[in-house]
């Protein structure tokens, strides 16, 4: 027959089973949850060849709350390559533009008094024979006729390059390129002042000179799309543009390229001398080359999506400007058509401490050099000390960084500002040397910022042992000092 102490202990090793089973449980389950978070990151974050979009990093991966951080996110068929920036956004070269009828481009090209020539080179390829259409060229003004432009005249008439000129309604001095052909083609046409000959070539074969009496007055700006007649009706024009460029007294200004843009999805002329985008000043839209699927980065800020503007885009990078931001890890959520990678707390805006200051312990002003025994008041100067926030400070003095065990904790924070706070290091024997002091809000410690002072020591502090100086003479008794 089982003892007393026989069922126990029988019940101990139950016990002891049970909570075992419990246990093996918890850990199995938690195995379990850990493992598919572990793999869903993984599934996000990391990339194993394939044509799917996926990222591997991204750096820097904490900024300040302001913003205007670059970041890189490096992994694979992230975006088309996108050699145009014009430091707000970039943009995917384009084989052509297409102009329907109603849409046309302000170039703010003009021909002003004091030039000696103007010239226009257009690679482009009709697409309708309605004519009579005026490619490109002058806006006219109101009773002054001097015209400088690309044209096509159906019905047997040839496509010419024109030169309109003389203040009274004046004469054309056209000179034909071919008869109309809906072929592509390279037309380029000069005016020069001093000879006041009006020069044009077809595919880079001179067509033939005029003579023609140069402007009076400024005369401009040039329109890539619809230009004025003579009458002022505005005449459509329906093309594929796949460069144009224009010259002033032998200076290329403008090289348009077909572009889209990488954020809005709107394509125009990209101009590459002066890396300046032009869309359409007219009704409708422009018809692209191709319909690229937009890479878009997007950063989740207490759940708005805020835009991360990109500057540059390739298969295996992107490169853009985070927004401005509150305090905590975001999620980072890049979007190329229908494929979409979410890096779950892929970015992380934090505090910055930009300067340390205290009462000096051996003269006036104040310096970032404390006692060895504390009881220093610290003012700290920075961005993101947000009011109502757990803001704590904390001071490394042996160098295992904001995540180690040693910080030692100011006592008495006040939070002055969102850009100062004093706190004051406790009284305690403290080693000699170089320390770093971080501000925790919400448990996100600081980057460190630039100032006035010396760039890399604006979060540093230094504790000196008191220097000596002599005390009082006590007969009998050693001069320790004070």
């Amino acid at each position: 027959m089982a003892t007393q102490a026989d069922k126990i202990m029988s019940i101990n090793r139950i016990s002891q089973k049970s909570r075992a089973f419990i246990i093996a449980c918890i850990c199995a389950v938690s195995a379990i949850i850990i493992g598919s978070f572990l793999l869903t990151r993984l599934a996000q974050a990391t990339c194993s060849g394939g044509s799917t979009m996926c990222v591997d990093s991204v750096t820097p991966s904490s900024g300040a709350l302001a913003g205007g951080t670059t970041i890189r996110i490096e992994g694979d068929n992230l975006a088309y390559p996108t050699p145009y920036s014009d430091g707000t956004d970039s943009y995917f070269l384009q084989d052509h533009l297409e102009f329907t009828g109603t849409q046309y481009i302000d170039t703010g090209v003009w021909y002003l008094l004091g030039d000696d020539s103007i010239k226009m080179e257009m690679d482009a390829e009709y697409t309708a024979i309605t004519g009579p259409e005026q490619l490109t060229g002058f806006r006219s003004m109101t009773g002054y006729t001097w015209r400088f432009f690309f044209s096509m005249y159906p019905g047997g008439s040839p496509v010419s390059a024109h030169q309109w000129s003389s203040v009274n309604q004046g004469t054309q001095t056209g000179i034909t390129l071919e008869p109309i052909s809906t072929a592509r083609k390279i037309q380029a046409m000069e005016y020069d002042r001093n000879t006041t000959l009006h020069t044009a070539w077809l595919n880079n074969t001179l067509k033939g000179t005029r003579t023609t009496s140069a402007p009076d007055r400024d005369i401009g700006p040039v329109h890539i799309g619809q230009v004025m007649d003579v009458q002022g009706y505005e005449l459509p024009s329906k093309f594929k543009i796949y460069n144009y460029k224009f010259w002033i007294d032998g200076e290329l200004v403008r090289d348009f390229q077909p572009v889209q843009n990488t954020r809005t999805g709107e394509c125009g002329l990209l101009d590459t001398v002066n890396n300046q985008f032009y869309g359409n000043d007219g009704s409708g839209t422009f018809g692209c080359a191709t319909s690229l699927d937009i890479t878009e980065v997007e950063i989740d800020i207490d759940g708005t999506l805020e835009q991360c503007v990109i500057t540059d885009a390739t298969k295996t990078y992107i490169d853009c400007i985070v927004p401005v931001g509150t305090i905590g890890a975001k999620d980072v959520i890049i979007t190329k058509g229908s494929e979409i990678v979410t890096l779950t707390g892929g970015y992380t805006y934090r505090p910055v401490v930009t300067g340390v200051e205290t009462p000096q312990p051996d003269g006036p002003g104040v310096g970032n050099v404390g006692s060895t025994s504390g009881g220093n008041t610290l003012t700290i100067n920075g961005s993101g000390f947000m009011a109502g926030a757990t803001v704590t400070v904390g001071i490394d003095i042996d160098g295992s960084g904001p995540d180690g065990s040693t910080l030692i904790m100011c006592e008495n924070i006040t939070v002055v500002s969102d850009t100062e706070l004093t706190c004051q290091i406790p009284n305690s024997s403290l080693p000699e040397g170089l320390a770093k002091v971080y501000v925790f809000v919400d448990g996100i410690w600081s980057l460190v910022g630039t100032s006035a002072l010396v760039a890399g020591v604006e979060n540093t502090y230094y504790f000196r042992a008191p220097l000596i100086t002599p005390g009082p003479v006590v007969p009998g008794v050693p001069n320790t000092g004070i």
